[in-house]
């Protein structure tokens, strides 16, 4: 999990540098922050509206980190760039498609 953590980390960094500044915590901190966030995609995705809470509240805690509206698509090209580096040569683009919806 720690290396998956590490992965969105860095990947998000390789995307957008400037964010650093927005990051207050230590590597390994934000790294399992990313790993529960991303259990918390996965096991609530059938549960649409479980899921729009939990992003609500995700999405206010970081506003007062200074993240905003516009930082999302760059979290969203992050975590397919993380995904597709992950898989590997299995990344397919049905899984993409499965992941952006």
């Amino acid at each position: 999990e720690q290396a998956l953590g590490e992965l969105v980390y860095e990947t998000l960094l390789e995307i957008a540098p400037s964010i650093k500044n927005l990051i207050g915590q230590p590597k390994q901190v934000v790294s399992n922050s990313f790993v529960e966030m991303l259990q918390t995609l996965v096991f609530f995705a059938a549960d649409e509206v479980t899921m729009q809470a939990k992003m609500m509240g995700l999405s206010q805690r970081h506003h007062k980190y200074g993240v905003r509206a516009y930082h999302a698509p760059i979290m969203g090209q992050t975590l397919m760039a993380m995904l597709e580096a992950a898989v590997g040569e299995e990344w397919t683009p049905e899984m993409a498609q499965a992941w952006q919806q």
